[in-house]
């Protein structure tokens, strides 16, 4: 392989010049071949918008063709749709008047000191204290005792508590107060003094059970009364050829077979970009998508208990079944969103009659998995024949 005839390299000048398009192993061995590193990152970014300006070929999208995948539907009657909030929202089957009342994880110090209350990654209220002095503090007003009335009716005004009425949230609101004088000997003085912190815990408590509800109705709805849930044809969603609104482009060393003639919201390194670099270079991808985050009419997604879930890469192979693709680093330390995330994807190919294929990728010593199920899936429709 040579790249003699590609370049040529004026010393005088201290200049590079691409005088026609490299191939991918030519572009990698000329970059491999500077020691500087602030020249390797200029060659690198000027081979990939030479190669874009040089572009001979047309991206699939431009040549007119269609790239459409399922996605996970409900039917209902003879009609499908793909599956939203709106259908977990009229699956719930919880109120807050009834939800649990332990605010295990409320203390008061014995120091004026303030407190930061956060949920953890486990789903658990977690309380820390702020060394005195800190702004926080500002949210402990010491006042005289008020009664319970009076602060279940402060409280019940302290916070945003959309889609509950006032009726659901007095009662719970009651309940907790009571838990914490009857069962755990807090007077209505501390708690009147303390009423800051006290809002920001039960606030945190009240989106704890909703997510817990939401997870719920996922589980009944999706998994365990499931005859209504389909990936089939019926439903699908198109990627349109002329909207793919990116945020910023990619620039970078060639990734072929994107359907688009752009790559959005892709930096040029870091470990998604591995990634895209591997699924660009598999054989038997016939084209792929850097799927968008919140774009729903442009981009394919699946609804989980909280949001939607944007998949990172969507892919179709050259047997015509689709592949979606997340990546997450090995690092990233939201494993119940991850988790749920993984099995709705594995939901959506289970449930596709083996016409698509998910992969959850964590870290970059798991990419193997990318090649392995595409050929597999290759090797699989010559066995058919």
């Amino acid at each position: 392989m040579t790249v003699i005839n590609a370049v040529t390299l004026d010393r005088e000048n201290q200049t590079l010049t691409i005088e026609r398009p490299l191939s991918e192993e030519q572009a990698i061995a000329l970059t491999a071949s500077l020691t500087d590193e602030t020249n390797k990152a200029a060659v690198s970014e000027a081979l990939g918008m030479h190669r874009q300006s040089v572009r001979q070929e047309k991206s699939p999208s431009e040549l007119g063709e269609v790239f459409e995948i399922p996605v996970l539907a409900l039917k209902q009657g003879d009609f499908f749709h793909q599956f939203e909030a709106d259908d977990l929202s009229d699956h719930i089957d919880w109120t807050l008047s009834d939800g649990n009342a332990d605010l295990t994880g409320f203390v008061v110090p014995d120091e004026k000191r303030g407190i930061k209350i956060d949920i953890t990654d486990a789903e658990k209220l977690k309380q820390d204290f702020i060394p005195a002095g800190d702004a926080q503090l500002q949210l402990l007003q010491i006042s005289k005792e008020w009664p319970v009335g009076e602060l279940v009716y402060w409280l019940d005004r302290s916070f945003v508590h959309r889609g509950l009425t006032q009726a659901e949230t007095g009662v719970y609101l009651n309940r907790v107060v009571g838990k914490l004088i009857d069962d755990r000997g807090f007077s209505a003085e501390t708690l009147t003094a303390h009423r800051h912190r006290l809002s920001k815990a039960i606030e945190a408590k009240i989106k704890l059970l909703e997510k817990e509800a939401k997870r719920k109705a996922l589980e009944e709805l999706l998994f365990v009364d499931d005859s209504n849930v389909f990936v089939d044809a019926a439903a699908t969603h198109l990627f349109s050829p002329y909207k793919y609104p990116y945020t910023y482009r990619y620039e970078g060393l060639p990734l072929p077979h994107h359907f688009y003639p752009v790559i959005g919201n892709l930096h040029n390194k870091g470990e998604e970009y591995q990634c895209a670099r591997t699924i660009a270079n598999t054989k038997g991808i016939k084209t792929w998508i850097r799927n968008l985050s919140g774009e729903p009419e442009a981009s394919f997604w699946i609804q989980t208990s909280t949001d939607k879930f944007y998949p990172d890469f969507v892919c179709k192979l050259t047997n015509g079944k689709n592949l979606v693709v997340e990546y997450k680093a090995a690092s990233y330390g939201d494993k119940a969103d991850t988790d749920e995330k993984e099995r709705l994807g594995q939901l959506w190919a289970a449930r596709s009659n083996g016409a698509c294929l998910f992969l959850m990728i964590r870290g970059t010593q798991e990419l193997g998995k990318i090649s392995d199920v595409v050929s597999k899936s290759i090797a699989e429709q010559f066995k058919l024949r």
